[in-house]
């Protein structure tokens, strides 16, 4: 019986077992969090960001950039990830340069830890001019400006503060 807990204890010490089962969990958390969203136009209002600072402040780069692209994986297949719709051609609609986003941002986070007020601001910047472009093909650049960014600008400093205070309260 010894053996066997102690096989299960180096099956989990395993760094691409761990590796794959922090992205499940992460890619896990991110579809709970995009279930919170608050309609508007052009595109909703979610929790999907809080989820990917979270991710990028409590893991490593890699597990929280895979976790990312798990998500979007799970989505083009047909799962109900994304607010929970299908939406298996996400990469052609209105939000696909906030979800190309996701997986950069995240990786940014987990690199720049030392960092994280830089990070969360380089991050946070990425998604809303990556998402700001693919919205501007959809209603033209100026109300892109407008309505894919700087609308969701103060919702994406509170996250990264919260974010920030949830971060500093779990390591106390």
């Amino acid at each position: 019986m010894k053996a066997l807990a102690s096989k299960q204890v180096k099956f989990f010490e395993n760094t691409y077992v761990k590796l794959a089962a922090q992205s499940v969990l992460g890619c896990a958390f991110l579809v709970l969090c995009s279930l919170i969203k608050i309609p508007f136009y052009p595109v909703s209002f979610s929790l999907q960001t809080l989820a990917i600072f979270l991710l990028g402040l409590n893991m490593n780069r890699s597990a929280s950039a895979l976790s990312s692209v798990l998500f979007l994986i799970l989505a083009t297949l047909g799962a109900p990830v994304m607010f929970g719709v299908v939406k298996p051609l996400w990469f052609i609609d209105i939000i696909a340069g906030y979800y190309i986003a996701m997986p950069i941002a995240s990786y940014i986070i987990g690199s720049m830890k030392s960092r994280p007020y830089l990070a969360l601001s380089l991050a946070t910047a990425t998604i809303l001019g990556l998402g700001s472009i693919g919205v501007s093909f959809f209603v033209g650049i100026q109300k892109a400006i407008v309505f894919g960014a700087l609308i969701f600008l103060p919702g994406e400093i509170f996250k990264a503060s919260f974010a920030l205070y949830l971060k500093k309260k779990r390591s106390i």
